[in-house]
């Protein structure tokens, strides 16, 4: 008698295959559907905490913006001096890059 696993022809082969990796299938979908849920719930849980910390950020990121413009309506060359020595510095590293 033949050994019940072992396949009789390339048929019953690719048959006995797509049983297994369908239940393989199946199981990565239940493992990630329960974990979707939890990570679902978990965002939804951190929305109100993420609209908190974006309100914040606009805020502070607004405070600062009026102090830089300030700072640039009190001592306009200090900021163009500023300016200048950065994209001098960036210029010197980029060609430094390019040489090696």
């Amino acid at each position: 008698m033949s050994d019940p696993k072992r396949p009789q022809n390339m048929s019953e082969a690719i048959d006995q295959l797509g049983g297994k990796a369908t239940d393989k299938i199946n199981e990565v979908r239940e493992f990630l559907e329960k974990d979707f849920d939890k990570v679902q719930k978990l965002v939804e849980d951190l929305k109100p905490k993420l609209n908190e910390m974006k309100d914040r950020l606009e805020t502070e990121v607004n405070e600062k913006s009026k102090l830089v413009n300030q700072k640039v309506e009190q001592n306009p060359w200090m900021a163009v001096g500023v300016v200048g020595l950065v994209m001098f510095i960036f210029g010197w590293v980029l060609g430094q890059s390019k040489r090696d």
